[in-house]
C-alpha cells in the first residue's frame, strides 16, 4: 500500500480550472509557432546557403573559362551565366553568330584545331606546334573524326616571305598579332584542309600532363611493346605490350616520341592518345560533373586557350558529353599507300613534306568524304 501511495497511484484526482486550460492551450499554440519559425528559419538559412554555393560555382567556373578563353564576354553573357539556366539560352543573345546556333543537319561539321606546344617560356622551340589535328564533329550522327596534319608540311604563310613549315604558323601569327595567333593559324590549316575551322584550341606540355594526372591517368592497349631509344631531357620510355594504365609524364613521351619510329606514327600515337582521353571523360562522367569539370579546369587553366566564347565551350562539352558510342575515325595525313604526301629538302638542307599533286585538292578530298 505504500508503494502504491508512493507512486501517487492513489492521489486524488487534480482539478483543471478553465483559467488552466487556456493557458495550456495558449502555451502549446506558442511552442508550435516557434517550431515553425524555427523551420523557416531553417528553410530560408539553406536556401541562402544553396544560392550562395551557386553563385560561388558560377563566380568560379566563370573565372576559369574566361581565363581560358580569349574572346570577352559581354555584361549580360557574365550576369546570365551566373544564374542555374539552360545555356543555350545564349543563343538568342545579339552576338556574333556561331555554328552552335545551326540545325544538326547531316551535313553539319563543327571542327576544332587542337594544337599542341611546349610552352612560351621553353626556350627550345616553345611556340613551335608539334600538334597539329583537326577534330571534326558530326552531331547528326554521332561521328567525330581525328586528321593529322604533319607538322612539317611545307605551307603558305601571310605575310612572310616565302613558305615555312606548318609548326611554324602559330608562332608566326603571333609576331604579326598578339591577340589574332589562333585566327592565323586557323586559316592556314583551313586551306590545306578545305574545311572551315571554327575554333583552336592550345594546349602546353603542362596542361597535356596535368589533364591525364587529374583524370587518374587514361588506359592504353599496346599490340607490341613501345621503346624511345633517344631518351628526352625528362627521361626515357619504355612499355609493355598490353593493356596498361599511363599518366601525364608517361602520356606525354609517348605523344613526343619519333626518334624510334617516324612523325607520322607519333602522330597516330597523338590521336591514340586523344581518344582514351576522351574515353575517359566519359566514363568518368566528368563531362557531366560540375565539381569535377570544375577541377579540371583548375588544374589546366593556365596551360590552355580557346578561342571559344565561355558559352561555347559549355557547349562544346554538352556536345561531347551527349555524343553517345561514337564513331571515331583516325587519319594521318602522310606518305602512305593513298600518297597524299612525298618528302624532300628545302634550298637550306631542311626536312619537309609537300603535297603529291603539287596542291592540296587530293587531301581535301579525303577529308572531306572522311565520314562517308
Amino acid at each position: 500500500m505504500f508503494n502504491d501511495i508512493s507512486r501517487g497511484k492513489n492521489k486524488p484526482d487534480q482539478i483543471i480550472t478553465i483559467k488552466d486550460f487556456v493557458k495550456n492551450s495558449q502555451y502549446r499554440q506558442k511552442r508550435e509557432t516557434n517550431r515553425r519559425n524555427a523551420w523557416k528559419k531553417f528553410a530560408i538559412l539553406a536556401l541562402i546557403f544553396f544560392l550562395a554555393a551557386i553563385l560561388w560555382y558560377g563566380l568560379r567556373t566563370n573565372a576559369a573559362l574566361e581565363k581560358i578563353s580569349t574572346k570577352e564576354s559581354t555584361f549580360w553573357e557574365k550576369i546570365i551565366r551566373l544564374l542555374p539556366i539552360d545555356k543555350s539560352f545564349f543563343l538568342r543573345l545579339p552576338v556574333e553568330k556561331s555554328i552552335f546556333e545551326e540545325p544538326d543537319t547531316l551535313d553539319k561539321r563543327i571542327n576544332f584545331l587542337i594544337l599542341g606546344i611546349r610552352g612560351e617560356n621553353d626556350p627550345n622551340g616553345g611556340l613551335l606546334t608539334d600538334t597539329n589535328i583537326i577534330l571534326s564533329v558530326r552531331p547528326y550522327d554521332n561521328k567525330i573524326a581525328l586528321i593529322s596534319i604533319p607538322r612539317d608540311l611545307f605551307v603558305e604563310t601571310p605575310g612572310t616571305s616565302g613558305k615555312r613549315k606548318l609548326n611554324e604558323a602559330y608562332e608566326i601569327g603571333r609576331k604579326k598579332n598578339h591577340s589574332q595567333e589562333l585566327d592565323y593559324v586557323k586559316s592556314v590549316v583551313s586551306g590545306i584542309s578545305g574545311l572551315p575551322i571554327h575554333y583552336a584550341v592550345l594546349i602546353n606540355f603542362n596542361g597535356f600532363r596535368d589533364l591525364i594526372n587529374s583524370l587518374g591517368g587514361i588506359e592504353l592497349n599496346l599490340e607490341k611493346p613501345f621503346i624511345e631509344q633517344v631518351p628526352f631531357e625528362e627521361g626515357a620510355i619504355s612499355l609493355p605490350a598490353g593493356r596498361q594504365v599511363i599518366y601525364g609524364q608517361t602520356a606525354l613521351l609517348y605523344t613526343r616520341a619519333r626518334m624510334s619510329s617516324s612523325d607520322f606514327d607519333r602522330s597516330r600515337r597523338q590521336e591514340e592518345v586523344i581518344k582514351a582521353v576522351y574515353a575517359k571523360l566519359n566514363k568518368t562522367g566528368v563531362l557531366l560533373n560540375p565539381y569535377r569539370l570544375d577541377k579540371i579546369f583548375s588544374v589546366i587553366e593556365n596551360n590552355i586557350k580557346t578561342d571559344m566564347r565561355v558559352w561555347e565551350i559549355e557547349e562544346t562539352i554538352k556536345m561531347l558529353a551527349n555524343t553517345e558510342n561514337p564513331k571515331i575515325i583516325t587519319k594521318v595525313i602522310d606518305s602512305g599507300p593513298e600518297k597524299l604526301l612525298y618528302s624532300g629538302y628545302t634550298n637550306d638542307g631542311v626536312f619537309i613534306l609537300l603535297p603529291s599533286a603539287g596542291d592540296y585538292k587530293k587531301i581535301q578530298e579525303v577529308i572531306r568524304n572522311i565520314f562517308d
